[in-house]
């Protein structure tokens, strides 16, 4: 599997309606990809952004945090900063 793919498989498990746009050919079809501002590159379907335009890694490291904080919250974990872990 290249990064290309396993990045597609990702997008379309999010989003299923993007199946069939032609993602598959890199540098070509829907899909740019951009500079953000801080320099980091960003993904671009027609007129929307799929991550950041500002700062894609920032919004990684939140997206991972929350997703992470959601799951304790689910789980029967303490979440409580400094609380053992059950």
């Amino acid at each position: 599997m290249s990064l290309l793919s396993d990045n597609l498989r990702a997008l379309y498990g999010r989003h299923p309606g993007l199946r069939g746009l032609g993602l598959e050919s890199a540098g070509e079809g829907p899909l740019a990809v951009e500079s953000s501002a801080c320099g980091l590159p960003t993904a671009k379907f027609q007129d929307a952004y799929l991550h950041s335009r500002y700062d894609p890694r920032e919004e990684a490291r939140r997206s991972s945090w929350a997703s992470a904080w959601d799951t304790c919250r689910r789980s029967s974990w303490s979440c409580t900063p400094g609380a053992p872990w059950r």
